[in-house]
């Protein structure tokens, strides 16, 4: 697994601790990473991903690749 960026592992631990929150950062900052580790930070069993088609597949990659 790649390791996230301090700003990056920072967004993530945030996220965590959120109800409800939005993650927007630059393009190819690494949201999803961010998003993923949240999810494995609380624990979360499911989720899901609104994303426009064209970016399914690599939404899909970008889980397999950051998972714990």
């Amino acid at each position: 697994m790649q390791a996230l960026v301090p700003e990056q592992d920072y967004g993530a631990r945030w996220l965590a601790t959120q109800r409800v929150a939005m993650l927007a950062d630059r393009v190819g900052f690494g949201k999803t990473a961010q998003i993923v580790l949240a999810c494995e930070f609380i624990g979360a069993r499911s989720i899901t991903v609104l994303c426009p088609p064209v970016l399914c597949e690599n939404a899909r990659a970008q889980f397999q690749q950051w998972r714990v």
